[in-house]
């Protein structure tokens, strides 16, 4: 039997249920019908971060997509020259920011936590497989 914050606990139907009212929030998963939605929130893994630890995602853009689920963070974004482009806050339900790279540029998104915060990654197989083919 896993612990409370094992695998088992990330399928239950409240979780699920609460990674699908993420997904709608978001434009990109907003029209998609109960079944996709569920495919794709069963998919979701989350992420804790705790308040003043900073998760650094580099080189990732277009293979992981993160949402925040809870708490509060500030993302950056900087070049490969530590020029930081953007600082936001997303709200919770809010896509982060992880840019692809484009002709040879690299960036790296820092996502800083402002008090203890739960982010859902969905990697490109999970979306991938979620989505299906019919869709």
């Amino acid at each position: 039997m896993g612990s409370a914050s094992g695998p088992a606990a990330e399928e239950t139907p409240s979780a699920v249920h609460l990674r699908m009212r993420i997904l709608q929030m978001s434009a990109v998963f907003a029209d998609l019908g109960d079944g996709p939605l569920r495919a794709l929130a069963r998919r979701m893994r989350p992420v804790g971060l705790t308040a003043r630890d900073t998760l650094r995602v580099g080189g990732q853009g277009g293979d992981v997509v993160l949402f925040l689920a809870s708490g509060q963070v500030e993302e950056s974004i900087a070049d490969s020259a530590g020029k930081v482009l953007l600082t936001r806050r997303p709200e919770p339900g809010e896509l982060v920011i992880l840019p692809a790279r484009r002709a040879g540029e690299h960036y790296l998104t820092n996502v800083y936590g402002v008090t203890d915060a739960v982010l859902l990654t969905l990697d490109r197989d999970g979306l991938l497989d979620g989505l299906g083919a019919d869709v």
